[in-house]
């Protein structure tokens, strides 16, 4: 396995991140993209949980891309600007560039937490995505987005237009596109198979927005971790890692063909 830090240049600063590649290349393979979360996430995931995924699917023979966002981890800018449409912006980037660097048009998604909500997004309007994987998308916050905050949080987003929380810079704007996301809506304008993996005891979001997700649209599917947590920790990581292997599969049986060629 190798292991490389990339640097994308954009207009508004440097994305960085790391790229996993096989020692040998199969062309015919997925190339997987990852995308994090929002709150107190980064590349590397809430325990590790991206560079576990990433570390697996490679061993398997998978390409796996998983970069910060501006503002994020290792890549320019702050985290006070943030939004969720940046991020959206930032990944299409990276999506473009993942296309370009193996010189093909289709790539997997996989997003975990927001990062499924943009994957959703990626996966509608951008043609090199084929497909993505959500983790646990952020659908039905049990008791809506003010159970992520206390209540001086709550008056500082809303008379300040931000807040700490967990020493992060928390943008209102942020939170505001949150409460508007139409993701069910749009999930049923995918072309795209696309596959909703979800923990049954998620802790943030309640299972039935998963549901709902999959539901929306009859290319969707639905598959759950039994007793899984939001971050899926370590007693349910190896069965979420065999299900993302098993999704990607099928995945890969729909596709026609290579999914990218190799630089010469």
């Amino acid at each position: 396995m190798n292991e490389k830090h990339v640097s994308i240049k954009t207009d508004n600063g440097t994305i960085r991140g790391m790229l996993h590649e096989p020692t040998c290349i199969d062309k015919d393979l997925l190339l997987i993209v990852i995308i994090h979360g929002y709150f107190s996430a980064n590349r590397v995931g809430p325990s590790r949980l991206y560079l576990e995924i990433s570390r697996y699917l490679c061993e398997k023979g998978y390409c796996v891309l998983r970069c910060d966002a501006l503002g994020v981890g290792d890549s320019d800018g702050n985290f006070s600007d943030v939004t969720f449409k940046s991020e959206l912006r930032d990944f299409r980037i990276v999506c473009e560039y993942a296309t370009n660097l193996y010189l093909g048009n289709q790539i997997v998604l996989i997003g975990h937490s927001m990062g499924a909500n943009l994957a959703l997004r990626l996966t509608k309007d951008t043609d090199s995505v084929s497909g993505a994987l959500m983790l646990a998308p952020a659908i039905e916050l049990r008791g809506g987005t003010d159970q992520l905050f206390d209540d001086t949080q709550r008056v500082e987003l809303a008379h300040q237009g931000w807040t700490l929380r967990k020493g992060l810079h928390i943008n209102a704007k942020f939170i505001d596109e949150i409460k508007y996301d139409f993701a069910i809506g749009i999930a049923g304008q995918i072309s795209k198979p696309f596959v909703v993996i979800q923990g049954e005891a998620d802790e943030l979001y309640d299972p039935i927005g998963a549901k709902l997700l999959a539901r929306s649209n009859n290319i969707g599917r639905l598959v759950s971790i039994p007793m899984s947590d939001h971050n899926f920790l370590a007693p349910f990581r190896s069965n979420l890692l065999t299900t993302i292997l098993n999704e990607l599969t099928q995945l890969q049986s729909l596709s026609d063909g290579p999914i990218y060629d190799l630089p010469n």
